[in-house]
């Protein structure tokens, strides 16, 4: 995440935003506490890092730093996520998958079902200018969610996200590649042949009814949740 173009970089200012406090009698972090999942998050301003808990997985922890800012998008998708009712242990960061002699890249978020398997598959970019040469690169020959897509071959959705803090407020935009059960035959080129090049924007938070795989688009028109 970052602020809007001009402005300098206020990351406690912009945690302080999504509802992250001082931690109590603790110099530099900053942690929320989410009661619906007996769950917290903290935020080390000293340390320079990110610590998602113990529920929350990671194949790695190159987004558990203060040193991109790409980090915050994962973060402030995460924090979205669990507001939005999904269950920390659903989620992994960084997720890769075997892939010839090693591993594929490393997805930003995964989020699966309660049986393992992989529900949504997300990818963070910072706002503007590297979202919107994803979105390019995903029209062109599905970019590396459709690559991402077929290591697991399980999910229902995928997309690209984006965040930043614009004056008081924290927007996001989002591409969501619905799957249909023909894109899971055949290799990146067939998924992407197959695809109707439709995406569904700004509907993340649509995806209302997690356990039960549903989209759920009976929000009232405009209405940005």
């Amino acid at each position: 995440m970052r602020l809007a173009r001009g402005m300098s970089v206020d990351y406690k200012g912009l945690v302080k935003k999504i509802g992250f406090q001082p931690k109590n009698g603790v110099v530099g972090i900053y942690e929320k506490q989410y009661s619906q999942h007996n769950y917290s998050i903290e935020i080390d301003f000293d340390k320079k890092q990110i610590c998602y808990g113990n529920l929350i997985g990671a194949d790695c922890k190159t987004t558990q730093n203060l040193s991109q800012d790409e980090n915050w998008v994962v973060l402030e998708c995460v924090d979205r996520l669990l507001e939005k009712g999904y269950k920390p242990q659903n989620i992994t960061l960084e997720k890769t998958w075997a892939a010839g002699h090693g591993t594929s890249g490393r997805l930003d978020i995964c989020v699966t079902r309660d049986d393992g398997s992989e529900y949504l598959l997300i990818e963070c970019k910072t706002y503007c200018k590297e979202f919107d040469k994803a979105v390019a690169k995903l029209n062109k020959d599905g970019g590396q969610l459709f690559t991402y897509f077929k290591f697991s071959n399980k999910a229902d959705l995928i997309m690209l996200y984006a965040s930043e803090l614009q004056g008081n407020e924290i927007v996001y935009k989002n591409e969501i590649v619905k799957i249909e059960d023909d894109y899971r035959t055949g290799d990146v080129k067939d998924f992407y042949e197959k695809w109707n090049k439709l995406t569904k924007d700004n509907s993340f938070m649509r995806v209302k009814n997690f356990l039960a795989n549903m989209i759920c688009d009976n929000l009232k028109d405009g209405q940005q949740i």
